[in-house]
């Protein structure tokens, strides 16, 4: 019997082997098969991970490299052996890293995060930040990417949480005698003795007359009074501005296209029953919201609570509506913020943007980094409402799907 063994010793080997491999693969697979065909690939904090996310964390990993961010990507890639395992410790990381912030209130503001930017090397020439740069590499990095500067600032965020969090956990706790006597007692035996009694029998004994409780109230009237504080959501419907001095029938056209927007939201409110969020998101329109307000109902006088502060300097600043004819011949608008008196030569270094996408309709918003490292130097950003998006509702949207794509770029 051995010497028939040892006559057939390597096929031997290699059938067992085989066989060890299969029952590996076969015991150890962790594939949840409900979930095979779903782009659900994980779960962390009750929340389900899909691949999109996946995806999106892979070009973020990306990103950070880009950026210099190495520091980031280090603490968070750990100990990895090879660029996948370091990418897949870093999304995973990520996701800890982020949930623990949210936790702490490790929030790094807008402010800080411009400011962190302004000093990265990769935007800088001779120690100071260098627009040409920051422009150059929205253009060659981000762009190629489907990256807009709201996930550059997102890598800084992030980078400003691991921070805040290396600097939190690293800081040394100093506990004072009297903290520590005041613990002791909280975790010290105590004696209790609970009395019980009836409300009702006490209460019928309890007699309080009208001027008491006229005393009790003037008493504590400061107290009771609350600033009224108010917080409004609106969506705005206005004339562009190179609508605002059409005059005849052209301006009571544009006026009842208005009316019948404005209508159309309105009704859609009454009879769904639903919040304007959502309804107006349904449409395509944007809902915006004033800072938190204090209002005299006598004199009608309001006066502003809070908001946030501003991160540059907008005076002066303007935006124009114009439009451009696509490859078919379809008018796309588009925005352009600009300093006023600039001349309108070619000569001024843009920063275009666009999205043509969801059905999700772009207009030009505040931006602390777009404000502080580009307009603030001269610069000039547009953003194009090309088709994909919502801005003009479905037919917008679907003329740029499937076969259609590339209009989304024409």
């Amino acid at each position: 019997m051995f010497t028939t063994i040892r006559k057939h010793q390597r096929w031997l080997m290699t059938l067992i082997a085989a066989l060890t491999i299969i029952a590996f693969a076969w015991l150890y697979n962790t594939t949840d098969l409900e979930r095979v065909g779903s782009n659900i690939v994980a779960k962390i904090y009750g929340r389900d991970v899909m691949q999109v996310d996946i995806e999106r964390a892979v070009r973020n990993y990306q990103l950070a490299l880009a950026l210099g961010q190495f520091e980031l990507v280090r603490d968070l890639a750990g100990h990895a052996q090879s660029e996948d395992e370091a990418a897949n410790n870093f999304i995973w990381n990520l996701m800890v890293m982020q949930h623990e912030a949210a936790r702490l209130g490790v929030e790094p503001g807008d402010q800080a995060v411009v400011d962190r930017i302004k000093l990265l090397p990769v935007f800088q020439t001779e120690g100071q930040f260098d627009p040409v740069k920051y422009s150059t590499f929205m253009q060659e990095q981000l762009a190629p990417r489907g990256f807009t500067e709201r996930q550059l600032e997102n890598v800084i965020r992030d980078s400003l949480r691991l921070a805040g969090i290396k600097e939190l956990v690293g800081s040394p706790a100093m506990v004072m005698p009297g903290e520590a006597a005041a613990a002791l007692n909280r975790i010290r035996p105590l004696n209790l003795e609970i009395l019980r009694w009836k409300a009702t029998s006490v209460a019928k004994n309890v007699q309080v007359g009208e001027s008491e409780l006229a005393e009790a109230f003037a008493a504590r009237a400061q107290d009771l009074q609350v600033p009224e504080k108010r917080s409004v959501r609106y969506v705005l419907f206005a004339l562009a501005p190179d609508q605002r001095d059409l005059a005849g029938a052209e301006r009571v056209a544009v006026l009842q296209k208005t009316a019948t927007a404005t209508g159309d939201l309105s009704q859609a409110l009454t009879d769904g029953g639903g919040d304007l969020v959502t309804v107006a998101a349904q449409k395509g329109l944007e809902v915006q919201t004033t800072p938190f307000f204090a209002a005299d109902a006598a004199t009608g006088a309001a006066e502003q609570i809070n908001s946030l502060p501003p991160m540059f300097d907008a005076a002066g600043l303007k935006v124009d509506q114009f439009e451009a004819r696509s490859a078919d011949g379809t008018m796309i608008p588009y925005f352009v913020v600009h300093r006023e008196g600039m001349a309108m030569d070619g000569s001024n270094p843009t920063l275009l943007g666009g999205y043509g996408g969801f059905q999700i309709s772009q207009l030009p918003g505040y931006s602390g980094t777009i404000g502080k490292l580009w307009l603030e130097n001269g610069g000039v950003y547009v953003v194009a409402n090309t088709r994909g998006g919502g801005e003009f509702g479905p037919n917008w949207h679907q003329a740029a799907l499937q076969e259609n794509r590339q209009r989304a770029h024409e």
